[in-house]
């Protein structure tokens, strides 16, 4: 009768997790049914997360201009933000492309933005950052007119499991 008692009183817990493992399983289950260039710039922007472990973890490996720096300098320089920013970004529109959000490709190409063409004017360097735009302006067309993509977007979002 007690491992009776003790079973219902730490069922509910029980429950909640498997619920949570089962709304990650959905979401594994969305990611293989984007089409298959989705599923690559979904898996890239969630892989430049990267980017803000890599700035934040203190490290000796970090270089500019192929001149090896601190990490000081790396933050100091505005490489260090600017990744982490990135990184952030990234996971940020990965997460929402993933989920479905009615939000997802606009900030999927804001962050395309960010990383293409914004800092390529501050290098002296603007015929990359027109190339960029022009990665960003094709980005944005498979986003919202390729029929496969957009179906993709119109079927029922994914629910958060924040209540």
């Amino acid at each position: 009768m007690a491992d009776t008692l003790i079973c219902v009183a730490v069922k509910p817990k029980y429950q909640r997790l498997s619920r949570k493992i089962h709304w990650g399983m959905l979401r594994v289950g969305k990611f293989w049914a984007m089409p298959k260039l989705l599923r690559f710039m979904t898996a890239h922007a969630l892989a430049c997360t990267i980017f803000v472990i890599v700035s934040v973890v203190p490290n000796d490996s970090f270089a500019i201009e192929g001149h090896p720096v601190s990490q000081a300098e790396w933050w100091s320089s505005g490489a260090g933000p600017f990744a982490s920013l990135l990184g952030l970004l990234g996971l940020v529109s990965g997460a929402a492309l993933l989920m479905k959000s009615k939000r997802a490709r606009l900030l999927y190409l804001g962050f395309l933005t960010v990383a293409l063409v914004a800092p390529y004017p501050f290098l002296g360097n603007p015929l990359l950052s027109l190339a960029g735009a022009l990665m960003v302006a094709a980005t944005a067309w498979y986003l919202f007119k390729v029929s496969a993509t957009a179906l993709y977007f119109e079927r029922e979002p994914i629910k958060s499991l924040i209540h």
